[in-house]
């Protein structure tokens, strides 16, 4: 479902296999850096109703478990070739 953009809607920009990406988000609460060591496979339940294949892992962090989506994994062909041009 596409939703209206607000004053909390942000672009991220993201470096994705060598090409900068960008991806249109609801809002952002906060950025923080992360270390390849501190990305820990994912359980094979995650609530959300995020598809687990688009999981590559989770962040324990602050009492909190942050989920890392696989952005490459996310894109639909078309966009992948839309964004190739």
């Amino acid at each position: 479902m596409e939703a209206e953009n607000n004053k909390l809607t942000r672009i991220m920009v993201m470096d994705v296999e060598g090409e900068q990406r960008g991806f249109i988000v609801d809002a952002v609460s906060e950025v923080i850096r992360i270390s390849g060591s501190e990305i820990q496979p994912s359980p094979a339940v995650v609530a959300g109703g995020i598809d687990q294949a688009c999981i590559a892992g989770v962040i324990n962090r602050a009492e909190r478990l942050l989920v890392l989506l696989d952005l490459e994994k996310m894109s639909s062909p078309d966009e992948k070739i839309f964004t190739s041009m």
